[in-house]
């Protein structure tokens, strides 16, 4: 990206991304190029836009509405509503000081909301009033809050007769009545990406200011910044939601010159 490498390192994939409208110029260049691109692979090459001689500006603005887009069957089966996204870009720039001081700036927002229907297992307190001490107090220290129980999914008796054994004496000496219910369904909906990315409110915002000091130098400076807050659940779901996972806000930034 103008000359500096923009890569995160941790894995495949662009260091600081760049807005659509702040890119001037891309290319690719798949062999004979110089030591500057680095490792010995096809490089893609991406200048920022550079002011003009002129203020100029634009809004564009993409919204993809739950209500006309195709939803999963899994959705529709459990009346979920399907992926709603918008972007917005406001992208622009001009002259600070004629044929001298330039600036050019491009933010685009992305709002991103769906969600998909799950169907899970719990413990049944009934089942839990029957464990050891030290599962209880587990269970009630970080085992509350649990959706609501859908209906019994299994027994004593269903399980042992599935598997004999599979439920056996507590502390070995007491045994559980057949009859206790030892899983709950319970079905709940967690944010999750349907297709279009994660549910999330993220922004990129990536800015340059150009000093034709004279006609022989020119100098640039250029900062780039992100954030994303991913919503609670799409890292990691539970039945329980208190353990629902999203990403903490992720700020990336930025710069060259």
């Amino acid at each position: 990206m103008d000359g500096v490498e923009n890569e995160y390192l941790f894995s495949p994939g662009v260091g600081e991304p760049v807005p659509l409208d702040a890119v001037q110029e891309y290319s690719i260049i798949t062999n004979n190029f110089a030591a500057e691109y680095g490792a010995p692979l096809a490089r893609g090459q991406c200048h920022h836009q550079v002011g003009k001689h002129s203020f100029h500006g634009s809004v564009w603005e993409f919204n993809r509405l739950a209500a006309y887009t195709a939803n999963t069957y899994n959705n529709d089966a459990n009346d979920c509503e399907g992926v709603h996204s918008q972007s917005v870009r406001l992208p622009g720039g001009g002259p600070i000081i004629k044929n001298k001081l330039f600036i050019s700036e491009s933010t685009e927002w992305t709002r991103v909301r769906s969600s998909s229907s799950q169907t899970e297992e719990v413990f049944d307190p009934a089942f839990i009033a029957y464990l050891p001490t030290n599962a209880q107090s587990y269970f009630s220290t970080y085992g509350t809050g649990a959706v609501a129980s859908a209906g019994v999914a299994a027994t004593v008796d269903q399980l042992n007769t599935a598997s004999p054994g599979f439920v056996g004496l507590v502390n070995g000496t007491t045994a559980i009545p057949g009859a206790t219910p030892v899983f709950d369904t319970v079905n709940f909906n967690v944010p999750f990406d349907d297709g279009g990315q994660a549910p999330q409110n993220t922004y990129d915002l990536v800015g340059r200011l150009d000093y034709n000091l004279s006609d022989k130098t020119q100098m640039f400076f250029r900062a780039g910044n992100q954030k994303e807050v991913d919503q609670s659940g799409v890292a990691a779901y539970s039945a329980y939601p208190a353990y629902d996972v999203g990403t903490l806000p992720t700020i990336r930034a930025t710069c060259s010159r």
